[in-house]
């Protein structure tokens, strides 16, 4: 099995600029490479807890997320529902 470059995978337009700049031929991509969206499910309803999480630590019933400049929030008594590497999610539960 041959592998391409990273290059070859993407047209040479790409560009990095903005999360919502590139929708070609019904895809779009999206630039956040290592960032991810906090997603806190409570009683069947979403709430947005950080849009640009670079690292989250689980202790214990808790996630201590951080984004790329250091700032940090603790959402506490929770549970990991899912975790979507393509749409960048991390989907907590409340266990309230």
């Amino acid at each position: 099995m041959m592998v391409k470059p990273f290059k070859a995978l993407f047209p040479s337009n790409l560009h990095y600029r903005s999360a919502t700049n590139l929708n070609e031929g019904g895809m779009s991509f999206e630039s956040r490479m290592c960032e991810s969206s906090i997603i806190l499910l409570k009683n069947r309803r979403k709430e947005v807890k950080m849009e640009r999480a670079a690292r989250v630590h689980f202790q214990g019933d808790r996630a201590v997320c951080t984004d790329i400049i250091g700032e940090k929030i603790i959402i506490e008594n929770i549970a990991i529902e899912k975790i979507d590497f393509m749409k960048h999610e991390l989907l907590l539960r409340s266990k309230d």
